[in-house]
């Protein structure tokens, strides 16, 4: 970091020896100089192989944000060839690492749920269709699923409490293979309505109320009065 610095601001020994922060672009450039240390290269090789243990979270978010906005390996392969980001099988692998970390979880709570959901927060959910039907005459599939949305309520006095973020295990590059999601979340098994004889559930009938009705006639003409 001292030399990016000097590098990058000249040779100032008042301001190297003060208490000063490094800006973003020096920690930037120190990353990718990081990144970049090349341990071996094959002979007469020109393709780059970059060490998991030298990764920095600056190439890797580069990486993940193309493929977040993009989803195009074009782009992701020609920033790793210019040494500012991951590879696009790094990208892949490390969603994958992600994703079954969170299905562990899954597994681990017995409920599919954000893992950005806090505790102890008033949370509500809106649920909805969603169709897509093309009008395509060469079209050759339809998709029909539902969203769920889930809102949490937070105050002033009351923020929630954070959950533990799932630690990302690094697997082998190759290795693409996505856990699966729980039984009972996948497979829902199927319901029938019986139109002629419904099954109603018994409930308990509370007895009336008793009123009077003088005293509500009498209120009424209060408020007419009034």
């Amino acid at each position: 970091m001292t030399l990016v610095g000097m590098i990058m601001t000249g040779p100032n020994i008042v301001q190297q020896s003060s208490n000063a922060t490094d800006t973003q672009a020096m920690l930037s450039v120190s990353q990718l100089v990081r990144y970049n240390l090349i341990i071996r290269r094959r002979v007469r090789s020109t393709s780059l192989y970059h060490s998991v243990d030298h990764e920095r979270p600056l190439p890797i978010y580069i990486g993940l944000l193309i493929h977040a906005r993009t989803r195009k390996r074009g782009l992701i392969d020609k920033m790793y060839n210019l040494g500012v980001s991951v590879s696009y099988d790094r990208v892949l692998s490390i969603s994958k690492d992600l994703g079954n970390e969170v299905c562990s979880r899954y597994e681990a709570e017995h409920v599919v749920c954000p893992a950005n959901l806090r505790h102890g927060l008033f949370t509500t959910a809106a649920v909805d269709n969603i169709d897509h039907n093309p009008t395509s005459t060469t079209a050759q599939g339809s998709f029909h699923g539902t969203g769920i949305s889930l809102f949490q309520h937070q105050s002033k006095n009351i923020l929630g409490e954070k959950r533990d973020m799932p630690e990302v295990q690094h697997s082998h590059p190759k290795q693409k293979t996505m856990a699966q999601l729980p039984e009972d979340y996948t497979s829902i098994l199927p319901a029938v309505l019986h139109t002629k004889e419904p099954d109603v559930p018994e409930v308990a009938v509370l007895p009336p109320v008793p009123c009077d009705a003088d005293a509500i006639s009498a209120a009424a003409l209060q408020d007419n009065e009034r």
